[in-house]
């Protein structure tokens, strides 16, 4: 009897280590190719692009840093930590909503597309509650 209880334990804490085991879904790409990626675990981090107002290209520096907890930040060409929002993907569907730092009122709105062979954020901004008045971006994950 005392070996039985010892084996079911030893299974249970074996069963524990197995049942544990991290999975990581992204893929190494292939030599000479592209890899399809995981957009929930390869968001995070920084992201680096430009935006330009109504028609133009875009032309001036822009930089979010995508948090986990759905939270960003907007930093400047300068380094500086300029706004905050947060921010959410929906397939290959990006949306967020950040400001900058007080004393600014200005909320701005974000919809794009992200292409997850190259890791890139392309789509428009606006002034709150659209998300066209403004111009177009896009961002390029670092």
């Amino acid at each position: 009897m005392k070996n039985l209880k010892i084996s079911i334990l030893f299974l249970m804490i074996a069963s524990a280590f197995i049942a544990c085991k991290k999975d990581d879904s992204i893929n190494p790409a292939p030599i000479g190719g592209s890899v399809n990626v995981n957009p929930d675990k390869s968001m995070i981090g920084k992201w680096v692009g430009k935006y330009g107002f109504d028609g133009e290209n875009p032309n001036v520096y822009y930089c979010f840093v995508l948090h986990a907890d759905s939270t960003l930040t907007e930093w400047n060409s300068l380094n500086d930590s300029i706004g905050y929002g947060t921010w959410g993907l929906s397939g290959t569907q990006f949306h967020s909503m950040s400001r900058f730092y007080p004393p600014s009122v200005s909320i701005f709105k974000l919809d794009a597309t992200l292409d997850t062979v190259h890791m890139k954020i392309t789509g428009t901004w606006g002034y709150q509650p659209s998300s066209v008045n403004g111009g177009k971006f896009y961002f390029i994950k670092q």
